[in-house]
């Protein structure tokens, strides 16, 4: 969870510096003397790339703009030392040149849908202990989503090999995150 909302704030604030730099009217970039939010964004960039090695404080001072020269040297541009948008865009490319490794952003983890929550649960009640699911019927009685799982309570019935039925009511609850069985209740037996 802390990871996503990570590369959510790195998306928003790379959307910030994008937005920042093309607001300069002659696109001439951002440099010394420039402050805020934008140039802390830079500054982590180039920190995480191992370019700047001074403290994050959002202006554009001397280190920023020697980080930036040695960046933009090191990735093929023109030296400057100005931020300008092809040097950001160089920044978040696929093939950037990073002095130390990047950190792999983790994918978001799977959220099972209902479906295939519910298949899961099915699945848990044709083959927990029935051997002849031909003698098995079930029907969903109510569902509910709660606490980041599934839970389903189903009205069940199975022909025991004596003939008889047996009745009962099944509740199982399924997790959205590993699509598994967590919880399995059955109660109110009864036989005909």
């Amino acid at each position: 969870m802390k990871e996503s909302r990570r590369m959510l704030s790195l998306l928003m604030l790379i959307c910030l510096l994008f937005a920042a730099l093309t607001v300069n009217a002659e696109d001439k970039g951002i440099g010394l003397g420039d402050k805020g939010e934008t140039i802390a964004i830079l500054q982590r960039r180039l920190s995480d790339m191992g370019y700047f090695e001074s403290t994050i404080t959002g202006v554009f001072d001397d280190a920023t703009k020697e980080a930036v020269e040695a960046f933009q040297e090191a990735n093929g541009l023109e030296a400057t030392g100005i931020a300008d948008p092809e040097t950001i865009a160089r920044m978040y490319a696929d093939d950037v040149i990073s002095l130390k490794p990047l950190p792999t952003p983790t994918p978001a983890p799977k959220i099972y849908s209902k479906e295939e929550c519910y298949q899961a649960a099915v699945n848990k009640i044709m083959w927990y202990k029935y051997n002849d699911p031909s003698s098995v019927r079930y029907t969903l009685n109510w569902s509910d989503h709660r606490d980041g799982c599934y839970v389903f309570m189903f009205d069940f019935s199975q022909r025991m090999s004596s003939g008889k039925m047996e009745y009962c009511k099944w509740m199982l609850t399924v997790d959205e995150k590993t699509g598994k069985v967590i919880k399995n209740d059955q109660s109110g037996f009864s036989y005909r």
